[in-house]
């Protein structure tokens, strides 16, 4: 059973567990049967991800949420609460986004040059 339920729409909606010492926290999609879009720290995930203190956590593209979570450390240390906004959010989405074009091209021109070798 979910500690915490948190969605729009019933099909974008995410469960948050505990651990059973209480010191993680983890989120995955409610449930297998729709297609929920879960992005923490702007990366998106489809499958139980743990979740630290000042964690980012977009459920569809609307509804922002910052975790605190002080029995755990934040992944960057020098981050704070204060410096989290909208537009830092966007800026580590676009930031991921960004590397995942530049894999897709990369494995596009890769192709092309076997192709090209094979002719």
């Amino acid at each position: 059973m979910p500690d915490i339920v948190v969605g729009l729409t019933r099909h974008n909606v995410a469960k948050i567990t505990h651990s059973e010492d209480e010191k993680q926290l983890f989120i995955e999609p409610y449930s297998n049967d729709y297609d929920c879009n879960i992005l923490v720290n702007g990366c998106p995930t489809k499958e139980k991800t743990e979740i630290v203190h000042l964690d980012r956590i977009i459920i569809s593209t609307t509804s922002m949420f910052v975790l605190k979570f002080k029995d755990s450390k934040p992944r960057n240390e020098a981050l704070t609460f204060d410096q989290i906004d909208f537009d830092y959010v966007q800026e580590e989405m676009n930031a991921y986004l960004e590397l995942e074009n530049k894999q897709r091209i990369q494995e596009f021109e890769e192709k092309k040059h076997e192709k090209e070798a094979e002719t």
